[in-house]
């Protein structure tokens, strides 16, 4: 599989926030593993592209 792009990874966290769906639901639905995401959204903390809503 390819790897995603930042841009990429950044729609989709996006994308699950405004969804209804939990993150377990979320990735079934898009065919990602759950880690991925959550690795994602770390990395993306990291170099502050958002601010997380935890």
């Amino acid at each position: 599989m390819a790897k995603r792009s930042h841009d990429d990874c950044l729609v989709l966290i996006k994308q699950q926030r405004a969804s209804a769906l939990t993150i377990y639901a979320f990735c079934r639905q898009h065919k990602l593993s759950n880690s991925s995401l959550y690795t994602h959204r770390t990395d993306m903390v990291k170099i502050k592209s958002f601010t997380p809503f935890y």
